[in-house]
């Protein structure tokens, strides 16, 4: 059986909304990081809404290019955003590929839903 990426539609009890939840996802991976070296993951093409959960925080990701972790101030648009406990993204427009990095080595999970 083929896994295809959910629809990302509200919880409903007897035809009601449920405030606070949102459906299980469907598509699930996981990215293996080694300490301070950056891994791309492309994201499915038919995914808008990613959830990314870091098993070390902070974690780092970016999808102009390849993600670093922090040293020093950038002051250009080229930083790469941290990645917390559950931290929500919607893809970009014409970019799949997310960029992920850590000090320590970790994994990141990535849950997805159209």
């Amino acid at each position: 059986m083929a896994v295809i990426v959910g629809p990302l539609a509200p919880a409903t009890r007897q035809g009601q909304p449920v405030g606070g939840f949102m459906t299980a996802p469907t598509w699930i991976d996981v990215v293996s990081l080694t300490g301070g070296a950056a891994a791309s993951y492309t994201l499915p093409p038919t995914a808008t809404v990613f959830r990314c959960t870091p098993t070390v925080i902070p974690t780092y990701g970016t999808f102009n290019g390849t993600a670093t972790v922090p040293s020093a101030g950038v002051i250009n648009g080229t930083g790469s955003f941290p990645v917390g406990g559950q931290t929500y993204l919607v893809m970009p427009a014409g970019l799949n590929v997310l960029s992920l990095i850590c000090a320590q080595a970790c994994v990141v999970t990535i849950e997805a839903w159209n």
